[in-house]
């Protein structure tokens, strides 16, 4: 969501990255007394993202009418999963807690159009909406979760899975969703942003820590462990850094009743496995020069090599073989173990 026509709902805002230089700890506090120099990292703000590069091949563009663009995920090959505000016209000054009806009308479904690709300029349209499934309130907060079905089946994508329960406070997951490289800029690339901590749950909802600033809502949150839509990307706390930055997302898991009705709607419908235990690719240890290479926006260099990371806490497990880093900063990346 940004401040622009195409999301009234609330402003984001991108910040540059940063080179910091690290030291190897015991990740028992997150502050280093001194600096090694012969290792750095290169870091992309999680509000920035990275490319996606074809790793998410369900999540598509939903184009509203002239001048919308949100993201959305096919959990079936002819039902998109999105933020329902993206359907709808919403009342003046919307805001969470509500205070009354939040929803004017329906926007017709037939104007929405799905588009594949790495970026909204140079994706193709596959196929437009036909009905929308949603919940039965008038109110965003809480429920903001839509499902269109399509006129036409998907065939060259494989759908994502919905999981059944919910991400806790302390777990992490990759956000994915078309975005700008600024505010007000019309051109929106597909981002990723992987390892995103879970700050805190309610029943409908999750907040996440900066997630993508300028990714379009609608956008799916897939659990780190097992690759399944957990939610979808609703608003935007105050800010896009500092304590009191945080992302808001739906919960899909209170709304899987909803879901499977869409899903029995599907022309697909018995045809798609309700499971699975695959998860998402990741590229920590593989090769990059800046943080902008890698899925969780961080390029470690040791002095002899340079390898693609993720951040770290003292309450959150590195990969085996590789232990908590911190910089002068205070901030933390998983490095790789001296052998």
């Amino acid at each position: 969501m940004r401040t622009t026509p195409r999301d009234p709902l609330t402003s984001w805002r991108r910040e540059p990255a940063a080179a910091l230089a690290l030291v190897l700890c015991a990740c028992t506090s997150p502050t280093a007394s001194t600096a090694d120099s012969a290792l750095t990292v290169s870091v992309v703000p999680v509000v920035a993202g990275v490319a996606d590069r074809g790793m998410d091949p369900a999540v598509v563009a939903v184009l509203v009418g002239a001048a919308r663009v949100c993201s959305g995920v096919l959990i079936a090959p002819d039902v998109v999963l999105t933020a329902r505000h993206c359907t709808v016209n919403m009342a003046p000054h919307v805001a969470c807690p509500p205070s009354g009806p939040q929803i004017i009308s329906q926007i017709d479904p037939s104007t929405f159009r799905i588009l594949l690709g790495e970026d909204v300029a140079a994706g193709i349209v596959v196929a437009q909406g036909e009905m929308v499934v949603v919940p039965p309130t008038d109110v965003l907060c809480g429920a903001d979760i839509a499902l269109v079905l399509l006129d036409r089946v998907v065939e060259s994508v494989k759908p994502a899975n919905v999981q059944l329960v919910g991400v806790a406070e302390g777990q992490h997951v990759r956000t994915v969703g078309y975005g700008s490289s600024g505010a007000g800029l019309s051109s929106e690339a597909k981002l990723l942003r992987e390892h995103v901590e879970v700050l805190a749950t309610s029943a409908t909802e999750f907040e996440v820590r900066e997630a993508t600033c300028f990714g379009d809502v609608g956008g799916p949150a897939f659990d780190e462990q097992t690759g399944q839509v957990v939610g979808v990307a609703s608003r935007a706390g105050p800010s896009c850094s500092g304590i009191d930055a945080y992302d808001v997302y739906t919960r899909v898991d209170p709304f899987y009743s909803l879901i499977d009705e869409a899903l029995l709607s599907s022309a697909e419908a018995g045809k798609k496995p309700t499971t699975t235990t695959k998860k998402d690719p990741t590229d920590i240890g593989g090769v990059c020069v800046v943080g902008s290479d890698c899925g969780a926006g961080v390029c470690v260099d040791d002095g002899t090599s340079e390898y693609c990371s993720q951040s770290c806490a003292p309450t959150d497990h590195c990969p085996t073989d590789y232990a908590c880093a911190a910089s002068p900063e205070g901030d933390l990346v998983c490095a790789q173990s001296p052998r």
